[in-house]
Parts: structure tokens; C-alpha cells; sequence
């Protein structure tokens, strides 16, 4: 049933704003030259239409949002845990804004459309005064002095048109060329608002962006200034990682030139030296002198001459 409603209304929407568009955008063709006459009976039509859409969604909105936070109250008592629903809730807040804001922008639209309306059945006014011509010899007298009179010449004229006209064109591009935003005010007024005077540089840049002024806009001012500041820290880090790489390269070069120094003198040591060719002869070795021996004793002869 609830989803019939939503399908219901939504098409019912569309086809009002598909008349309001008609009704704002009337089918005339080239051939006709004259205005066309204001169709009071649409403008009474969309205006009923706008109030009975407005009154049943305000009810559907309030009814879906009252059911959802009935349940959502009834989760949160089973599970103790309000931060899983808080995105619940504020999409139930979202849709009530909504149609609220829709509401107040159907008001807006009719009340434009009907005082567009009024306005073609008013009569221009006529001019304050007589055209200025550009004939020679042409005096104004003012009406507070009869008197005085003044002598326009045709140059003069044409020189001060010619500024006037140059200055009014200044005047118009310097105004096209500022960036205008339209705002609905609270009494339902759309007014201009300057985006130059509310513009503020972002933390970190030198971009102006537009100055937040509801809660939703400055969180998410919030939320881009913090990624802005760690997009600069992560270019940061990846500069510093870079050096860092190109320091680790200098090194690594550095200690495969050591290491092949050292093997060059590695290989230097364990080869052989040459033998020294010299021209010096070795003296003739002289044999050793033949060795003496002692001579031998004789037996002694006292003993057997006594006997």
C-alpha cells in the first residue's frame, strides 16, 4: 500500500510540473505576433493541484518518517547501539527536508507564474515627459524655472548618449562576469547572492571555494580540507621515498664498487710472484776436511815387571 502511495504521488508530481512548465511556456507560433491571453483556469487548476499535492505529501512524508523512527527506536532497544542507525534516522530527516523544501518551492513557482500573469493585463505607463529629440536648436525649460533655458546641440547629445550607452554596457559585463547565485530566503523570496564576497581560500591551496554557511556544507568543507591536507602529507611521503630510493641506489653502487675492488685484490694476492732473473754466479761449495782421529793408548808394562 505504502508503495503505491509513494508511486502514486511521484507520477502526480511529475505531471504538475510537466503543466507548470506548459502553463510558463505557452505554444505560440511564429505568425502570431500579439501576446497571449492568460489561461486563468490552468493557473486556478495548478494552484488546487499544488495545495492537494502538497498537503498529501506532507502527510506521506511525516507518516514514513514516524514509522521508521518507531522501528528504529524499537532495534535500538534490542541491540543498545544508537550509532548503527544514526545514517537511518538522518535519511528519515532527509526525505521530511525534502518535501518540505518542495513544498516551498511549488509556492514560489505559482506565485511567479500568476504575477507574470497580472503583469500582462497591465497597461504600460505613459512617460514622464516629452522624448528628447536631437533637433538643432532645441531649448528645455524646467518646470520649477520657466525662465532659464538650456541649448542642447545635436554633438552634445549624441556624446553623452554614446557614454551612457558605453558605460551601461561596462556596467552589464562587469555583472555577467561575476558568478550569481539564486537563493530562496526563508519568506520565500529569491534573491542574488555575490559568491565572490562568500568565497574562502581552502587550507593547504590557493583555490577559493564557496564559504559553507548551513551545518551540511560546513561538514563536508571539513571533510575536503582534511583531504586536502593528507593528499600534501602523502605527496610528502612519496617525495621523501623517492630520496630516500635514490640514496639506497647511490649506496648499493657505492658498495658493489667496494666489492669489486676487493676481489681485484684478492686475486692479486693469491697469485705467485715472478722469479727474479740476476747475473750473479754461486761460489764452488769447498769440501769439508777430513775428520782425525785420536791415536790409540799402549798397555801399560810396570806390572809384569815386577812379577
Amino acid at each position: 500500500k505504502l508503495r503505491e502511495d509513494v508511486t502514486s504521488i511521484h507520477m502526480a508530481l511529475v505531471h504538475w510540473m510537466l503543466d507548470l512548465v506548459l502553463v510558463m511556456v505557452p505554444d505560440q507560433g511564429e505568425e502570431q505576433n500579439h501576446e497571449l491571453e492568460p489561461d486563468s483556469v490552468s493557473l486556478r487548476t495548478l494552484n488546487e493541484v499544488a495545495n492537494m499535492l502538497s498537503e498529501k505529501l506532507v502527510s506521506l512524508s511525516s507518516q514514513i518518517t514516524r514509522s521508521c523512527n518507531l522501528v528504529l527506536e524499537e532495534q535500538m532497544l534490542l541491540e543498545h547501539d544508537a550509532s548503527v542507525f544514526e545514517n537511518e534516522m538522518n535519511a528519515c530527516k532527509k526525505l521530511q527536508r525534502e518535501s518540505f523544501n518542495w513544498v516551498e518551492t511549488c509556492k514560489i513557482l505559482v506565485t511567479e507564474v500568476s504575477g507574470d500573469a497580472l503583469q500582462r493585463h497591465q497597461k504600460q505607463p505613459a512617460p514622464l515627459g516629452p522624448p528628447i529629440t536631437a533637433d538643432p536648436g532645441v531649448t528645455i525649460e524646467t518646470q520649477d524655472n520657466k525662465e532659464s533655458s538650456v541649448k542642447i546641440i545635436p554633438n552634445d547629445v549624441e556624446a553623452v548618449r554614446e557614454e551612457m550607452d558605453s558605460d551601461h554596457v561596462e556596467l552589464e559585463h562587469k555583472d555577467s562576469e561575476r558568478p550569481v547565485l539564486k537563493v530562496i530566503d526563508f519568506d520565500g523570496n529569491i534573491t542574488d547572492k555575490d559568491l565572490e564576497e562568500s568565497r574562502v581560500h581552502l587550507p593547504g591551496t590557493d583555490e577559493l571555494v564557496v564559504s559553507p554557511v548551513t551545518e551540511e556544507s560546513q561538514r563536508a568543507f571539513n571533510e575536503l580540507t582534511v583531504m586536502v591536507i593528507l593528499q600534501q602529507q602523502l605527496m610528502d611521503a612519496e617525495v621523501r621515498a623517492a630520496n630516500a630510493e635514490q640514496r639506497a641506489q647511490r649506496a648499493e653502487e657505492a658498495l658493489q664498487a667496494s666489492l669489486e675492488k676487493q676481489q681485484l685484490l684478492e686475486s692479486q694476492l693469491q697469485t705467485p710472484p715472478e722469479p727474479q732473473n740476476t747475473n750473479e754466479t754461486t761460489p764452488p761449495t769447498t769440501p769439508a776436511p777430513p775428520k782425525t782421529t785420536p791415536p790409540e793408548a799402549k798397555p801399560s808394562t810396570k806390572k809384569s815387571k815386577k812379577k
